[in-house]
């Protein structure tokens, strides 16, 4: 059982492959950097450098040899793993002095390090190497080991961290072998069922029948026909239009078809730009039918139009089925990169979703429902943005259907069961605590400084820091950009301020409908910016900080900025203040876009962040210049950031930071 645990199967995938030939050739270069720094640790330490370089020249020619001759990368972990443990006793024999004791985190480091090859051998390997190394420096040569006299309780202390530790990175890698490395096998399987699967649907759609019809310019259809289209569409009657025939069973589809097809044999469009206009795909009685069209010309105008009908029922089960695999490593990925953030959000989905069921107001729905389109878009759930959107696009003409609502339901809870297999259980809570607040709680300490202050330090920590969440929404906002196709920076500044996770995080949900504005509106394209004299790349900065006693959460974009100006006349006011122009712009239902995108122009999500602000105390201040880019605060009192309102005059000193550039 244990062996079977150590030994990793024979098989090699290509992934694996590829992944262990990069790894390998990053831990050979790796170690031959070792030599510049073995040779400044011999010199500070009077143990020769001249000699340090020979020796580990020496001991890397093996694993040199190795990586160019092994034809089995996952043998060189092995090498590495051997490699690693004689770079460790020549650190710690050239490492001589005062400090010789400390060298040996460089064994335990190195032994975690493994962990990254997957291979549990290659621990194996090197904590037997490690064992015998100590043992037999300490018999034959105890000052290479020790800078004192040590016992050999001292040998068996070290071996008994080696052995734990061991232990550890042993479960590790074969964790990260089983469930990251082995998941292309289980993609590969699942891969290999569908294509099987396409296979034979495609087998099927090569021999099915398909309907074969022509028409006159009049829309009429011809008296020869597949008898397929009986089955498919129904009895016809002689000498029907082809949009009369398809009304009785798609009426939406038959109107588009007409309208369509009378474009083309008008002639007022190119015939290639009407013919694109024409539907490609409709659902019949549960069947989906795709449209090909032939035209026959005559002096360079239509006189027939050659109709071609498939069945492609299983052609789009197939694509829904390959749709949703994507999905689901869409969604893997984000919850690998960002599983708090991902767990926050299907929190908060479900809200929303309950509440879009039950909400008889207009402007309330319309606002969850884009506020849910827009996280599920960031978190990669494809299938559930879609279906918020069409809700939308509903909203616009009348009140969202009940069975447009429960297939709403149905989407969430299809997506529900998919994350509960990824994330599993809930995370144990932890606290985060950076360098900065860790100096500041440790010069408190020194000082001394008083218990009330030390108290009232150590109770923020519970508190969640800014600068994850704003760590968060850059990510967010660089997939905004880059499916915009917008180069961007984003800058963050967080000033080590904390907030009760809790009670913001629908202020943070609705905070994200600024910068998908930023994105959209404000960001230029390349084009655009190249013109108007801007480096190419848009820059977007959010922080937080207090200003006076309030406190301020900020995104600031150097776009286009607001055309104040065409705001004004769209107002429809004679003299509008700039009040009466922010308004305007946070009014729902408004948007400066001329059509709805993906990423906004449905004239709500400015209405969130208002409504956000003032159910915490605060408001949305808005500055912008046209061509300057645009400015927009949340204010909220201090206080609200607080858990004890008594605590909000020590924040009063902190102002900004340096800015911080996101990756």
């Amino acid at each position: 059982m244990l062996l079977s645990y150590i030994l990793l199967p024979s098989e090699i995938t290509a992934f694996e492959r590829a992944y262990l030939k990069r790894m390998n050739r990053i831990g050979l270069v790796f170690f031959y950097l070792h030599i510049p720094v073995f040779m400044a640790i011999a010199a500070a330490c009077g143990t020769g450098p001249l000699k340090a370089m020979a020796m580990v020249i020496g001991l890397l020619i093996g694993p040199t040899i190795a990586y160019k001759t092994f034809a089995n990368e996952r043998a060189m972990s092995g090498v590495f793993g051997f490699t690693a443990m004689c770079m460790g006793g020549l650190l710690v024999h050239f490492g001589q002095g005062p400090m010789q004791i400390e060298m040996h985190f460089y064994f335990f480091v190195l032994l975690a390090l493994l962990a990254v090859f997957a291979n549990p051998l290659a621990i194996v390997i090197a904590a037997v190497t490690v064992a015998v190394h100590h043992l037999l420096l300490f018999l034959l040569l105890p000052g290479s080991v020790f800078n004192y006299d040590a016992s050999i309780w001292a040998v068996v202390v070290h071996a008994t961290f080696v052995v734990l530790e061991s232990i550890a990175a042993c479960f590790v890698a074969r964790s990260f072998f089983d469930n990251v490395i082995g998941l292309e096998k289980i993609v590969g399987r699942r891969t290999a069922e569908l294509d099987a699967r396409n296979e034979d649907m495609r087998r099927v759609l090569h021999n099915v029948g398909q309907g074969f019809v022509s028409l006159g310019r009049e829309g009429v259809m011809s008296a020869e026909r597949s008898a397929v289209l009986g089955d498919w569409l129904g009895d016809a009657v002689e000498g029907e239009t082809f949009w009369s025939y398809l009304e009785r069973r798609n009426p939406e589809g038959a109107a588009w078809f007409q309208l369509a097809f009378d474009s083309m044999v008008d002639g007022f469009l190119p015939i290639e730009l009407s013919i694109d206009q024409m539907p490609k795909r409709m659902t019949v009685a549960g069947r989906a039918l795709s449209f090909e069209y032939r035209t026959i010309l005559v002096d360079g105008a239509v006189t027939q139009l050659l109709l071609v009908i498939s069945d492609v029922s299983a052609l789009v089960e197939s694509e829904r089925m390959e749709a949703d695999q994507r999905e689901t490593l869409a969604v893997f990925g984000h919850v690998v990169r960002d599983r708090a953030g991902f767990q926050e959000f299907i929190s908060e989905g479900k809200a929303i979703v309950e509440r879009v069921l039950t909400s008889t107001s207009r402007d309330e729905t319309a606002r969850l429902v884009h506020t849910l389109k827009g996280n599920a878009g960031l978190f990669g759930a494809r299938t559930l943005a879609e279906q918020c959107h069409q809700l939308e696009n509903e909203m616009v003409a009348e009140e969202i259907a009940p069975s447009s609502r429960e297939h709403l339901r149905s989407v969430w809870m299809r997506l529900t069961e998919k994350t509960d297999l990824l994330i599993g259980g809930s995370q144990r809570p932890r606290i985060e605590l950076d360098e900065i607040e860790h100096k500041a709680i440790l010069d408190a300490v020194v000082r001394p400084a008083p218990r009330e202050e030390l108290a009232r330090m150590i109770r923020g920590w519970k508190l969640e820091p800014t600068a994850l969440r704003l760590a968060r929404v850059a990510e967010q906002s660089l997939q905004l950009a880059t499916r915009a196709n917008k180069p961007m920076d984003v800058q963050v500044t967080s000033n080590q301020l904390r907030l009760e996770a809790t009670e913001w995080a629908p202020f943070w949900s609705s905070f994200v409908h600024l910068v998908r504005n930023a994105v959209d509106h404000g960001i230029e394209t390349p084009a655009e910016r190249a013109a108007a004299g801007k480096n190419a790349v848009g820059l977007v900065a959010l922080s937080t900080f207090v200003d006076g006693y309030d406190f301020v959460v900020e995104i600031k974009d150097d776009g286009r900025g607001i055309d104040w100006a065409a705001l004004a006349e769209k107002s429809g006011l004679a003299e509008p203040t700039h009040d009466d122009l922010v308004a305007l712009l946070c009014k729902d239902g408004y948007t400066t876009r001329t059509e709805v995108t993906e990423l906004s122009g449905r004239g709500v999500g400015m209405g969130a962040v208002v409504l956000s602000c003032e159910e915490r105390g605060g408001f949305l201040r808005i500055e912008s210049e046209p061509g300057k880019g645009t400015t927009l605060q949340c204010r909220f009192p201090a206080q609200a950031m607080m858990s004890n309102p008594l605590e909000t005059l020590s924040l009063a000193g902190r102002g900004r930071a340096s800015v911080i550039p996101v990756n």
